[in-house]
């Protein structure tokens, strides 16, 4: 009786290639997975030194006061920075508001803002009102991005 065998197995190159291919599809997932975390990088043009620095860097350097008048709120920007937006929020032991404003204000410059009458506080009920500064920058593709600063940066008016 004589033994046959036959050799059927995947040849070297086709081995070497299908290695490569799962590496690739391996680092894709990565590099996608990572970018997920990463988020989008708006940058703003400093003024002082002519480069571009991150936006969280500005909001540090927003200088906003407000004065609650009625349904207005008299918002004054005391610092050098133009705010592209002023949002409000509202807090109330049980809910949050929050509204947005189209109102731009240059550094140094004051403007009177309205707010619709859901977002005036009772302070008698410990309602708290919250002016939020919000930055115009740049994303790495150029296009013009809002950005929302942080609470850190937000200034409590009532």
């Amino acid at each position: 009786m004589r033994k046959t065998y036959s050799k059927k197995a995947i040849s070297p190159v086709i081995t070497t290639v299908l290695l490569v291919l799962m590496v690739l599809v391996l680092a894709s997932i990565i590099v996608i997975w990572w970018n997920s975390f990463m988020g989008e990088s708006i940058t703003k043009i400093d003024e002082s030194s002519k480069t571009p620095k991150s936006i969280e860097q500005f909001c540090s350097r927003v200088v906003i006061d407000g004065t609650l008048i009625g349904a207005n709120v008299s918002v004054v920007n005391t610092g050098s920075v133009p705010v592209y937006k002023i949002g409000f929020q509202k807090k109330t032991k049980t809910d949050t508001k929050i509204e947005i404003s189209d109102s731009q204000i240059i550094g140094g410059a004051s403007k009177s803002v309205g707010i619709s009458s859901s977002m005036i506080p009772n302070s008698g009920a410990g309602d708290k009102l919250y002016i939020i500064p919000i930055l115009l920058g740049n994303d790495k593709d150029g296009e013009q991005k809002e950005f929302q600063c942080p609470e850190e940066n937000w200034k409590q008016i009532v």
